[in-house]
């Protein structure tokens, strides 16, 4: 038997693999309801039992409420699930064999998703979102001993304003079951445990500074004697710069190939470094200076991790440290009026053998003026690299000494440096093993990380 429908009110099925809304033949034998042609089907009548749509071409299909049809009960051929419009109201009945969404890893956990829950399938814990963070909401594990989590470090110890950004934990007893709570300030997205010892957590900072506590708990269970610190500003300071190199200074070696175990041999507080090592990298080379033409020569000293005023060499409030760190020689520098230029001199232990070239690239912000002495042998190569704001670009005036036997290089007319919010001013000085050259590929993987890792703030 065969009817024709009025399309007006109710409920009605739409089928949207045909686009044109017209009429259709509607049959119906036994319940069943077979669409012949058109995308919608009204049902004005009562109709007892059940309703069958037995075609699995139809694909995703809505069933329409209200004289509006503003609400509806969707089939999604794409999810394999039916989808809701609207809220659920079981008149306080039960929910019977019920099972909560299977995922592998953590969704976003925002107040958006404020009481979402689901199965972890990797840590095999349920979890629920309390608008920033998923709280476990399993409580009792036999499976697993709660052994107090220690927290040694973060990496990076700071962010910027409203960054979203991946930070490193590391320490012990870390397990599937722990859990990661941050103060006010940091919105923990989800987090990994990657084993024992490492975790990652993916958080977003706000738009104030805070100094966050994280902390690690196992089935509730913290060690409250060393909650690592997080520090959220709109800039670093020469203390927090120094924090993040002398913390994280090991990860900057990734992009160091053949990384020579360059030394202070005069000491840590010295003016240069004697040969570096035992294999001639230097003949007293090294040399720190800011000044000449005219301005006074001032030479740096090392300072061995130690914040010290400078105002002669750096400007006015001018403050500097250096630090050699996983072999790696740092210094970092606020400047202020009256800092121009910074170069280093001295002797290199190539002996005007090998090559040298620069690289000079922009990243994120900031310039970074690069030099390179490799090829003398078995002579281990000298690389600099000085980063500054790229505002002072226009000015500045980059030169180098293309005989290998010197380690002069220098970047002047800086002036404007001292002008801007990000008046700091980078160097670095590595060492590879017999003369090997770091690639451009290298050293710029080597600048983003800095800049992004160290100097994420500005």
């Amino acid at each position: 038997m065969t009817y024709l429908i009025n399309l007006k009110k109710y409920f009605g099925f739409f089928f949207s693999s045909i686009v044109s809304v017209l009429f259709l033949g509607l049959v119906v034998e036994n319940m069943k309801v077979s669409a012949n042609t058109g995308d919608i089907i009204i049902i004005e009548q009562e109709i007892f039992g059940a309703i069958e749509l037995p075609v699995d071409s139809l694909g995703n299909s809505k069933l329409y409420f209200g004289e509006n049809l503003n609400n509806f009960i969707e089939w999604s051929a794409d999810k394999d699930a039916f989808v809701f419009s609207n809220n659920i109201n079981f008149g306080g009945n039960e929910v019977l064999n019920f099972r909560l969404e299977n995922l592998v890893s953590a969704p976003q956990c925002n107040t958006d998703n404020s009481g979402r829950m689901y199965h972890n399938t990797t840590d095999k814990y349920s979890y629920i979102c309390d608008d920033a963070i998923w709280k476990v909401l399993d409580n009792d594990d036999t499976s697993a001993q709660a052994v107090l989590p220690f927290l040694y470090n973060v990496s990076p110890n700071f962010l910027g304003f409203n960054v979203t950004a991946d930070v490193k934990i590391t320490g012990e007893n870390l397990q599937n079951i722990t859990h990661f709570e941050l103060s006010n300030g940091v919105v923990l997205n989800s987090f990994e445990v990657l084993n024992s010892e490492e975790a990652v957590l993916h958080v977003t900072t706000g738009n104030a500074d805070a100094m966050i506590d994280i902390i690690a708990l196992n089935k509730g269970e913290q060690w409250s004697g060393n909650a690592l610190k997080l520090k959220v500003a709109s800039s670093l300071g020469l203390n927090d710069v120094l924090d993040n190199f002398d913390n994280n200074a090991e990860q900057m070696t990734e992009w160091i190939p053949e990384l020579y175990p360059l030394t202070l041999d005069v000491g840590p507080t010295a003016n240069y470094i004697y040969d570096g090592g035992g294999d001639n990298a230097y003949d007293k080379g090294n040399y720190l200076n800011t000044g000449g033409d005219g301005t006074g020569k001032k030479q740096i000293y090392y300072t061995d991790k130690i914040v010290v005023s400078d105002e002669q060499a750096f400007g006015v409030g001018g403050k500097y440290f250096t630090l050699m760190k996983h072999n790696i020689f740092i210094l970092s520098a606020t400047v202020g009026d009256g800092f121009s230029n910074f170069y280093t001199n001295g002797f290199l232990g190539a002996d005007s053998n090998g090559m040298a070239d620069v690289f000079v690239m922009s990243y994120n912000g900031y310039n970074a003026y690069i030099k390179r002495v490799y090829g003398a042998g078995s002579t281990p190569s000298i690389n600099h690299i000085y980063l500054v704001d790229s505002s002072v670009d226009a000015e500045a005036i980059h030169e180098f000494s293309t005989n290998t036997n010197f380690d002069n290089h220098e970047l002047k007319n800086l002036e404007k440096l001292a002008t801007i919010d990000n008046n700091k001013f980078y160097y670095f000085a590595f060492a590879l093993k017999n003369g090997e050259y770091i690639s451009d590929d290298n050293v710029r993987n080597l600048t983003e990380f800095i800049v992004d890792k160290m100097l994420s703030s500005f």
